[in-house]
């Protein structure tokens, strides 16, 4: 078999995992906080500490290349540091971070505090702040508590994220930060880190939803770009069989 056919294997399976990526962008384009992350891919060289199996299916790890073939390999994906459109609601627990190097905290599954640019917020039939689905909101002393017949409309939130009904601080939004490499995608728009920081440089604006960094457009030109690639290592896949093939023919 052709050494050149694990190159393109490595090239489909890269290029399949980068439409994957962009197929979830493009369906978070309406998402509420969504951040856009991109599929990120290096360099392999075969050798015997990165044997083919890392890149090809179980029956190809019998297979050793020279330690000079180059193939490709996923690196992941990362979250891109950019700051949304904002839509004015006016709706007083709509909340919109400015900054790029923050998150709202709430509380997960078993106490897990997780981080999102989702600030869609409402108040429990207890008085817990809570996302639109449920989740506790933290704050610097743990969840937010506020008087249960408060009327959202009479709730003020300041740009350091105190939250003030009248004359008195009903609590403070917590909010931080983890560098991009660090964020565990959680699902529902929300991340995980164990390097959380408290946030810096980052003000709360009242009444506004931040819109997803998701450009449409370049996400369909990016689509297309992907798909071309990938029919080209599916033909290079393609050639190097019928290499193969009029080999076996000669030998007979």
């Amino acid at each position: 078999m052709a050494d050149g056919m694990w190159t393109a294997l490595s090239g489909l399976r890269m290029r399949q995992q980068r439409m994957d990526n962009i197929a979830n962008r493009l369906a978070n384009a309406n998402t509420v906080g969504f951040r856009r992350q991109v599929h990120l891919n290096r360099e392999h060289r075969s050798s015997p500490e990165h044997v083919i199996v890392e890149q090809a299916p179980a029956d190809m790890t019998l297979r050793n290349l020279p330690g000079d073939h180059v193939m490709v390999r996923s690196d992941g994906t990362q979250i891109r540091e950019e700051e949304g459109a904002f839509n004015h609601t006016g709706r007083p627990l709509d909340l919109a971070l400015l900054g790029t190097k923050g998150y709202f905290m709430i509380e997960g599954e078993q106490g897990a505090e997780l981080l999102t640019r989702d600030g869609r917020f409402k108040i429990s039939p207890e008085g817990q702040l809570q996302t639109i689905d449920g989740a506790a909101v933290l704050g610097e002393g743990g969840t937010i508590s506020l008087p249960q017949d408060a009327d959202p409309k009479t709730i003020a939130v300041l740009p350091n994220g105190e939250l003030q009904i009248g004359d008195t601080v009903a609590g403070k939004l917590r909010l931080g930060y983890a560098e991009p490499q660090t964020l565990q995608a959680m699902g529902a728009n929300r991340f995980r880190s164990a390097d959380i920081a408290p946030a810096v440089d980052i003000e709360v604006s009242q009444g506004y939803q931040e819109q997803s960094t998701v450009n449409a457009v370049q996400a369909m030109v990016d689509l297309i770009e992907s798909h071309r690639g990938f029919d080209a290592n599916m033909k290079l896949l393609t050639s190097y069989k019928e290499l193969d093939q009029e080999a076996i023919q000669l030998l007979k």
